[in-house]
């Protein structure tokens, strides 16, 4: 009998990745300062927005902060923080609709969006807006294109999605 190793990590849903964001904020409003595992959490993020074409789980970490930084450069900072690649990325899709619903709706709010996140989030050069990063890149599978014939090839390219999105584009 096989059995399969489970994550030990469950997905976060909506409410439980909202309430890390705000506890997050919450401590840097007392602290002022992120610790050493937020600071390179934090930088990670920035190496990750910054990066032109990643694959696996980072494109998928990359798409999810390049439409947090659409909403808010401070909420880059407390995802990076709160939330991390692992979680960020593991969340269904439908949650990380929902916690883009709710940053979109919470961008002016200066309880979670204070003057120490967006101070933090200057110092750590999180980038102001998505005209300061690369564009999202979505080819089809290169493998697919290279060992198909030109014919197939175009049938390929007008049958085919792009892209399998791991992570929803909220404009």
């Amino acid at each position: 009998m096989e059995s399969k190793k489970r994550s030990r990590y469950k997905p976060l849903k909506t409410e439980e990745a909202w309430d890390r964001l705000l506890i997050a904020s919450e401590n840097l409003k007392v602290l002022g300062r992120l610790s050493d595992s937020e600071a390179q959490r934090c930088l990670e993020a920035v190496e990750t927005l910054k990066m032109v074409q990643p694959s696996g789980k980072l494109k998928c970490y990359k798409e999810f902060l390049y439409d947090v930084t659409r909403n808010s450069r401070p909420f880059v900072l407390l995802c990076a923080i709160a939330l991390g690649q692992v979680k960020a990325v593991d969340m269904t899709n439908g949650d990380r609709l929902g916690l883009m619903g709710k940053i979109k709706a919470s961008k002016d709010n200066t309880d979670i969006n204070h003057s120490t996140v967006r101070s933090l989030a200057i110092q750590y050069h999180i980038p102001d807006s998505v005209t300061d990063l690369p564009p999202l890149l979505h080819t089809a599978d290169e493998r697919l294109r290279k060992s198909a014939t030109p014919s197939t090839a175009s049938s390929f390219r007008q049958s085919q999605p792009l892209t399998k999105p791991c992570c929803l584009d909220i404009h």
